[in-house]
């Protein structure tokens, strides 16, 4: 939900009142900006939220209002305090309008027998079912434990575009000797920034720790989706961002 508020003014008319001369002299004339909830201030400089969804507060209301898509949303619900998939192949889109960007959700798999996915890159048409981009897999039955990249074609999986696993990552336990990490609670961000007109790099990192980084073929549009992708019913998502990548 966006919220606009009025920062800057607020504070040149507490200081003016406070030190007239001061605030002239040595303040200059501050321009007049509308900021919206969806921006914060990070070191010092502007971090720009597309999207930012608390779902212990942000409701299916409130996305479906922001524009988000998915194929049927009465496969998701936001009743129990986070965006969770109620029944199988169950997708949820929100759009962002930069070629730049850091996709983070933080999320649980309630099941280990299956996987989910993180939808980035994507371009959806009118059947959103067919979607085209690029899905990252949090999956603890493949290679006993591993997360890897798919691209996306018309609504179907393809090609393995990258790949990390336990038995290549630290990062990663291997489910049979830790089982118990693959059902916890983690934070996947996906760093994307422009090489070429074509071509992109992707950084990816797991509780803040970065795991790997691929090249990939850029999709073509200019609106693209990201979003979440539950096989099953066994996905809980506390938050989900896209942030621009400055």
């Amino acid at each position: 939900m966006k919220r606009t508020i009025i920062n800057k003014i607020l504070i040149v008319l507490l200081a003016f009142f406070t030190f007239p001369f001061a605030t002239i002299i040595g303040y200059g004339f501050w321009d007049v900006q509308a900021y919206s909830q969806s921006e914060t201030v990070t070191s010092g400089s502007w971090t720009f939220y597309y999207v930012n969804y608390d779902f212990s507060v942000d409701t299916l209301t409130t996305i479906q209002a922001d524009g988000a898509l998915s194929t049927s949303f009465s496969r998701w619900t936001t009743d129990n305090g986070s965006l969770e998939s109620t029944s199988k192949s169950a997708a949820v889109y929100f759009p962002y309008t930069t070629t730049d960007y850091i996709v983070t959700s933080t999320a649980t798999l309630s099941a280990t027998y299956t996987a989910y996915g993180i939808s980035f890159e994507t371009v959806l048409s009118s059947n959103i079912s067919k979607d085209n981009g690029y899905s990252l897999r949090f999956d603890p039955s493949r290679n006993d434990g591993s997360i890897y990249v798919l691209e996306r074609t018309n609504g179907r999986d393809r090609s393995t575009i990258w790949q990390v696993t336990s038995s290549s990552s630290s990062a990663l336990p291997s489910y049979s000797s830790n089982p118990t990490w693959w059902t916890s609670e983690h934070t996947i961000s996906i760093e994307v920034s422009s090489l070429t007109s074509t071509t992109k790099q992707a950084i990816i990192s797991i509780d803040g720790t970065q795991i790997g980084s691929f090249t990939f073929s850029a999709m073509s549009g200019t609106t693209y989706y990201a979003g979440l992708y539950a096989p099953n019913s066994n996905l809980s998502a506390s938050s989900f961002s896209v942030a621009l990548n400055q």
